[in-house]
């Protein structure tokens, strides 16, 4: 579909964000969208590592959290903090190369537009 034929999946007002964050299920769709310190950033809320509900994580300016692993992502880049190893290691899980994983928030399109946070799907 074209882009300027494209309809609107989410609308919210900017003041909703408080400061801080949005959730929202739409049809069967979750919506994350964060103040970040680079602002607005909208992300699909689903996890990437293994498909947890991030919308019910640990959400700040800095970093959405994972409620099932733990697993955290930059606000502002999507892009995974976390470094394999650690408390996996207990479960007999090789440590890694010490990086994070190479894995990130999928972001939506999105425009503010009069006020409103207006993504698309």
């Amino acid at each position: 579909m074209n882009e300027a034929n494209e309809k609107p999946l989410y609308e919210v007002s900017v003041a909703s964000l408080g400061g801080g964050h949005h959730t929202a299920r739409v049809a069967a769709r979750e919506i994350l969208i964060v103040n970040s310190s680079e602002g607005v950033r909208v992300y699909d809320g689903v996890c990437p590592h293994l498909g947890g509900p991030l919308i019910e994580g640990r959400i700040s300016a800095r970093a959405v959290v994972c409620p099932w692993h733990a697993y955290a992502f930059d606000a502002a880049s999507g892009r995974c903090l976390t470094v394999p190893g650690g408390i996996w290691r207990a479960g007999g899980c090789p440590k890694g190369d010490g990086q994070p994983m190479r894995i990130a928030l999928r972001p939506l399109r999105h425009e503010l537009k009069n006020g409103n946070i207006v993504v698309y799907g």
